[in-house]
Formats: C-alpha cells, structure tokens, sequence
C-alpha cells in the first residue's frame, strides 16, 4: 500500500471495506454480474484488457478481497480501482467512497481535524444540554407537545429528544457566550455577528422554543439538530445549517437508530418527516428514515442500499407527496438490479405515517406497507394517468418519457420485463441502439468497453490535438428509443371461437354476433404510421380538400407521403391479406351457422355473403397490388384502395349493426 495511505485513517479504510464490498462495487461500476459458486462469488472479469468468456474473477464471501484467475488482477478494493482505473491509492480510495456515498476525511495531522472533533465535542454536549431540559420540564408548552404526541419515555431516550427553551440565549450562554460564539456558530448551534463599525454583535440561539431532534451520521456522532415549533408558529420545522459536521443531502435521520435495532433490515422505508420516522419506531416498525427536509438523494439513496435490497416511498398522497415521489423514483432509478425492490406507498391527503398511525393503529400503516405498489406499476400509472390507449399523441409523449426514465436503469432483468410490460401496455416498442458517451477528464475511465473504445479513444484524441490518455470511452450496454411501428391493436386469433360440439342454436347466434363483431374490430385500420397515427387518421387527413399552401393543405401533403411510407414497407400486404382471411373465415363460419341455425327470413345469410364478398374482396385487392407491384403502386392508388376498404366496412357495419336487434329477438327454429 502506497505511503499516501498514512494520510488516510486507517479507521476510515477499514470502514469503507465493509461498507463496499469487492462485489459491489464491481457490480455497480463496471456493469458486472455475479453468481454464487461454493463460497465465493463469480464473475467475468471488469478489466478492459481482459477478454473474460468464461467467469474467472473470483471474490471471496464477505468482499474484501478477490482474484481473477486469467489476469493479474487481484487484493481490496482499493487496489482493484487501482488497476481498472490507473489511478494512485488516495484517488482509488476517493473512488470507492464516492460510490459508497461516504465522505472523504480531513487530514489527521491538520487544524481542520482538530476543528471538527471540538465541533463534535460541542455537538454532543448540546444534544445533553437539550435533554437536561426535557427532564427538567422546561418549555411547558413543549412538555404538552410531548403529551399530545404519545411520546413515550423510551422512545425520548432512544433518540435523545430534546427540548430548546423560549429564550434567546440559552444555549449560548451556557456554552460561554461570545468568548466562544465563533465556534458555537460554525457549528450551527447559534447566529453570531461580529461587532462591526457600525452594528453591535449579534449572538442568539439558532433553535430556540421548540421539540429538538438530534442528527446522528451512522456512528452515533449528533452532526446538527432539527427543531419542531409549537403549533401556529412558524417555520413549523428548522433544519441546521451545513458545517463541517453535515451535509443535508448526505445525511438521513433515523438511519442510525434503525441500524442499532438491524444492521441488515429486510426493508428501510423512506418517509418525510422527523415525527414520522419516530411515530414508525415507537409502534414498533423500526426500519424508516427520512431526508433532511429536502427531496431524496443519491447519496442518501446509497447509504440505505448499502444495509437492505428493499426500499419503500412513503409520502403524503398531496401534490407535494406526489412530487417528492416521482423525484424518488428519477433517483432510484440508477439503483435497480434484479436483487433490489422498490415500492412506492402513497398516503391519503392529509394523511402521514405519525397521524395514520395515531388515528388506525399499527397494524393499518403495516398493511399499507406491505400493499405498497412496485416501482413498476408507479412507472406506468404516472406515465399513464389521463392518457387513454387510443390516444395517439399522449402514447408518443408517454413513449418519448419512459424511454427517458428506462435509459437510466441499469442492464438487468427487471429492465428487460419493464421494457416488455411497458410495450404490451401501449404498443409500442423500444429500438435498442448502443449508446456512446465520451469525456476527457484527467484520469482516463475505464468502464467496461467494446472492442472499438480504442479506435474511438485514438479519434477523439487526434481530433482534439490531446494525449490519447485523457479520453475516457464509455459505451453502456444500450439506449432505447420508441418505435412507433405499424401494428394492430385487435389483431387477435379467432382459434378459440371454434364452436363447441352440440352447440345450441343461441351459441351459435351469439357466435356469429362475436365473429362480425370481431372482424369489425380487426379491418378498423389501427395500424399506425411511425408517426404514431392510424392509418384510418391518414386517410381522413390525406382526402381534405382545401386551398393551397394552407395549413389543411400542408398536413393532407404531409398525410399522403406517410401512406406512401406505409404502404412501401414489406409487412402492409401481409397485413392487408391477414384482414381478407379472417373476413373469409367469418364468411365460412356464418354460412355454417346460418345452414344448421335458420333463422327467419335471409338477411343475416345475405348480409354475411355480401359482407365477405365486398370487404374481403376489397382488402384482398389491395394487398395483392402492394404484394406484386410494389413499387409502381401510386400513393393515389393505395388512397383509393385504402378508401374502398373503409367505405366496405362502413356499409357492413350498418348492415350487421341492424341486424343486431332482429337477430336478438328471431325465432330460431330447428329443420
């Protein structure tokens, strides 16, 4: 280890090893898969240079330590970014924390170590000073707040809460006043002005006249406090400042409380507020932590997965608990593997974990829990909500939005069923193409790359006039993108309408109204242009007479050339001919009902001849016309074609639709 390391506590290194493990962080990084073999952990090799086809790295049981057995590389964590990443020991190790979402320590030997152990020490006395004052029932207001809220003594004691007097000095004269309000201020413990040539200082307490909360990082250490104001008062929760201590996109309350009860729970629930994280612990779900009063970050999403694969979101049903959740899910996102869970649990307005908890009990808020909906169903019922199936436009902007958030999810799985679930709900696919990202940074990337990140490297770098060594190539696995293909929205077999042997005759009349009904359904001309409209739409828009250069004008010209694309592309015919066979079939079927089931007079014989003669014929017509003349087809033509199919189809579900109520109410009498 190189002797940059003694700059780095040892306490700190030995820390990030456990927090992130060899597996990992490989996993994570470098998009690397493993499998359990005996002990140890299987996978192909992270190292560019290594063309691993079969899996050869091998990482022991608890992640500290691993080896690939076709390359040189092997040791920690450390030195396995080391080697991936042509970077010294400190710059691994800044790697390592950064993915672990755990911040750099200063330097031992310097006066900003020394600084943030007195503001530790401070931070603890404070966190004991505020105590003192709950025990003493100081603030009676407060001491009724802790009353009104059920807060019992354990759990006052588990999370050291506090209680901050309705006075302007307390603390800080109790922490020697401004003999030492520099340092009470840098700890966000008071607001301190210094004496200026024209203003006197200025030295008050920061949380004054409230219920105080104790901020713990994971080892205990009270990093701030949060302050409830007693009802009617404004702000009606304060956060502390950042310091050298906290950082409040680093930081979730609760998380140390929940890890002394579980170091590994089955799930942490994410929730917004400080009295909801205590509201879950006290009725005995001790597994919820919640930002410090903004929305949820990477960093704090990291922590949390670094001790469960199961993570809910649980917010108000609001406007604001909608919005907090659809930040959740852009965060989450990047997180997802096959081994992880996301749910969401959305809360009825008005409703939190501490009031649903105080008002149905525990036993309510679990079940809530539990029937939280996953991450997928979220995906698609925000996407979704308020566009129909049959709405064209919404689908493509639907489309254009899921391509946006899938793109973000990691090569797995759980990617590939949301791709699928997501294209059976609407229709549309997703066209994977390799997606590129190149930056030149000082330090040269070595994500897992193709075989052409060299010759890319070599352009870029000779291009830009740099050294090859600082062009990073990353090529990740692959970018979707909507494909807004033609298909048919009813386009389903009729195998199963077969009639049964020893049908009676008002099976097979309802049969036949199925059939008709089903062939209606299926020569409707949903088939979409790539532009996403039917070809029905097309039609209509490229047949409106209008004057020239208006914008009808402009959109029937630009309706006409997307039925030329259309009608060019190999599978329209097919199409067309699979439309004139169900037409043929349903005209079999018919006559065979219609001989074993008379019915009164011949119309529904009659219309059903005509319905497969007129219709199929015409759908016939056109398909063979794009089948054998492809090319010298004019768009005029497959307009005409396409508008005789749709005039047939019009007069047949006239006729059919009036046939209905006859059809209904007809005697049925046998031979």
């Amino acid at each position: 280890m190189s002797d940059s390391s003694s700059l780095i506590p040892q306490d700190f290194l030995d820390d990030l090893q456990q927090r992130m493990p060899i597996d990992q962080l490989v996993s994570r990084k470098y998009g690397v898969s493993f499998k359990t073999v005996g002990k140890n952990k299987v996978a192909k090799c992270p190292s560019p240079v290594h063309e691993d086809k079969t899996p050869s790295f091998n990482v022991t049981q608890d992640g500290s330590t691993c080896r690939c057995w076709g390359c040189e590389l092997k040791g920690n964590v450390f030195q396995v970014v080391m080697d991936l990443e042509k970077v010294p020991f400190p710059k691994a190790v800044e790697i390592v924390a950064n993915e672990a979402g755990v911040e750099m320590p200063q330097r031992r030997q310097g006066k900003a170590s020394q600084h943030k152990d007195t503001l530790a020490e401070i931070m603890s006395r404070a966190s004991m000073h505020f105590q003192q004052n709950r025990n003493s029932q100081a603030n009676p207001t407060i001491q009724e707040m802790i009353k009104a809220r059920g807060l019992q003594p354990s759990t006052l004691s588990t999370f050291g809460i506090g209680v901050a007097k309705d006075e302007w000095r307390d603390l800080a004269d109790r922490f020697g006043g401004y003999a030492r309000a520099r340092l009470m201020s840098d700890a966000g413990l008071v607001v301190y002005s210094p004496k200026t040539d024209t203003e006197k200082a200025k030295l008050y307490d920061f949380f004054r006249n409230g219920l105080v909360f104790p901020v713990r990082d994971e080892r205990g250490q009270t990093v701030t406090f949060a302050r409830r104001a007693p009802d009617g008062m404004k702000p009606k929760y304060l956060n502390g400042p950042d310091t050298a201590l906290f950082h409040k996109s680093h930081t979730l309350y609760g998380l140390y409380e929940t890890l002394q009860v579980n170091r590994s729970p089955d799930r942490i629930a994410i929730v917004e507020g400080y009295m909801d994280v205590i509201a879950m612990h006290q009725a005995e779900l001790p597994y919820s932590v919640a930002p410090m009063g903004t929305a949820i970050t990477d960093t704090q999403l990291a922590k949390v997965l670094r001790h469960t694969d199961e993570v809910v979101f649980c917010f108000d049903g609001d406007k604001a608990g909608i919005t907090a959740a659809k930040r959740a899910l852009e965060v989450a996102l990047p997180f997802i593997n096959d081994q992880r869970r996301f749910r969401f649990c959305l809360l009825d307005n008005d409703q939190d974990p501490d009031t649903l908890i105080r008002s149905q009990g525990t036993e309510a808020f679990a079940n809530r829990l539990e029937t939280s909906m996953p991450l997928s169903q979220f995906v698609f019922r925000t996407l979704m909500d308020g566009v129909k199936t049959n709405d064209r436009e919404g689908l493509v902007s639907v489309a254009a939005e899921f391509s946006e958030l899938v793109n973000q999810v990691p090569p797995c799985l759980f990617k590939d069923d949301l791709i699928a679930r997501f294209q059976q709900l609407t229709g549309i696919n997703l066209i994977p193409s390799p997606n590129i990202e190149v930056t030149v940074s000082e330090s040269l990337g070595t994500e897992k790359l193709a075989q052409l990140s060299d010759q890319v490297r070599t352009h870029f770098a000779n291009a830009a006039g740099i050294e090859r060594s600082s062009v990073a190539v990353n090529i990740s696995s692959v970018r979707f993108t909507p494909d807004l293909q033609d298909r048919f929205s009813n386009a389903k077999s009729l195998a199963g309408h077969s009639l049964p042997a020893g049908a009676s005759n008002e099976e097979k009349l309802q049969a036949m109204k199925q059939f008709m009904e089903h062939v209606l359904a299926n020569t409707s001309l949903s088939a979409k242009h790539s532009s996403g409209l039917p070809m029905v739409q097309l039609l209509k828009d490229a047949l409106v007479a209008s004057d020239p250069g208006s914008v009808e004008d402009r959109l029937a010209k630009l309706a006409r050339n997307q039925l030329q694309d259309y009608m060019r592309q190999p599978q329209t015919a097919e199409q067309l001919h699979q439309m004139a066979s169900e037409v043929n079939r349903i005209g079999s079927l018919a006559r065979h009902i219609v001989k074993n089931a008379p019915i009164s007079g011949q119309a529904v014989s009659h219309t059903m001849t005509r319905f497969e003669h007129n219709l199929g014929q015409n759908l016939k017509g056109l398909a063979n016309l794009l089948s054998f003349a492809p090319t010298s087809i004019s768009s005029q033509q497959f307009q005409s074609g396409l508008q005789k199919v749709m005039e047939a189809r019009l007069e047949m579900k006239k006729e059919i639709e009036g046939l209905y109520q006859p059809m209904n109410s007809a005697s049925i009498s046998p031979r």
